[in-house]
């Protein structure tokens, strides 16, 4: 069985996602409450970083 975590989540995204029982993460600095209203722009590139924090491999350049 795996479950989200969604507390304590920071840079170590990649940690938390080589734990077997992890299935995702996420955190409320994904959406923050000042940008849902009108900064869409914010949250795709704090989307980018997490894709990114999440696996290294990945970079901004190649998703574009």
């Amino acid at each position: 069985m795996t479950h989200p975590v969604i507390a304590g989540v920071t840079t170590n995204i990649a940690e938390y996602l080589k734990t077997p029982n992890v299935g995702c993460v996420g955190g409320s600095w994904l959406t923050p409450a000042n940008a849902v209203e009108s900064n869409w722009d914010r949250i795709s590139n704090l989307a980018t970083v997490a894709v990114e924090l999440a696996d290294p491999t990945i970079r901004k350049s190649e998703s574009q």
